[in-house]
């Protein structure tokens, strides 16, 4: 695993929001290339604010965030398409379109992401598909895949852009035991190959331990990394 020395996402005393109310007090936390960061705590307490903060999907309260070269403070609506093709996310839900084929997902995507060559983003839905092990699927609809599969399409749907980052809010929190072991050593497989930062909220301690990471855990409105 590589990691680059550049953070790509670094929040000082930062203050997390949700709605008008303040979850999170004093958030410290720089990510660099190549690094898998766990954030721990139990239902409500802000993790996911976390994550939509990174892809600000909800203004910073407080204090110093930069994500991707962007600062969250002063970040201009017209600029936040530009900050999100550099996050892969990817949701407990799956979050597909249901009413078309995987490949019509992923080239939905490329087309509201700017993609405008047909050859190119043939490529590069291929390559995407290959690279998730799921090339034979792309005619497929959604409802026609396992929970798994599904989650799967919704890592390459990430993966289109070639993120800096990949945030992962409890990406197997749906699927059964074996299949989320499949998603969670798929996702370390990106991080260890291309260098691909992960993000990951997630209530399961276990699996900080099989698959050993930074760990933040939030407690008392704080979020304060772990140290073994």
């Amino acid at each position: 695993m590589k990691e680059k020395s550049e953070p790509i996402i670094s929040f000082h005393d930062a203050d997390i929001i949700n709605g008008e109310n303040t979850v999170v007090y004093g958030l410290n936390m720089d990510v660099s290339g190549g690094q898998t960061v766990y954030i721990l705590g139990k239902v409500g307490t802000g993790k996911t604010s976390i994550i939509r903060t990174i892809t600000a999907e909800n203004r910073l309260g407080g204090g110093e965030g930069m994500v991707c070269g962007f600062n969250l403070g002063t970040l201009k609506q017209k600029d936040i398409p530009f900050l999100r093709r550099k996050i892969g996310v990817v949701f407990q839900d799956f979050q597909l379109l249901m009413d078309r084929s995987i490949h019509d997902n992923l080239s939905f995507v490329l087309k509201a992401t700017g993609w405008k060559d047909g050859q190119q983003m043939e490529k590069r839905i291929e390559e995407t598909l290959k690279s998730v092990d799921m090339q034979t699927k792309s005619h497929k609809m959604p409802h026609q895949l396992s929970g798994g599969e599904q989650q799967r399409i919704a890592i390459a749907r990430a993966l289109l852009n070639a993120p800096e980052v990949i945030v992962a809010d409890e990406p197997t929190g749906n699927l059964d035991e074996e299949t989320a072991e499949s998603i969670l050593r798929l996702l370390r497989s990106i991080n260890e190959e291309h260098g691909t930062a992960i993000v990951m909220v997630t209530h399961n301690r276990s699996i900080t331990e099989r698959y050993p990471g930074r760990i933040f855990e939030i407690k008392d409105e704080k979020c304060e990394e772990k140290t073994v």
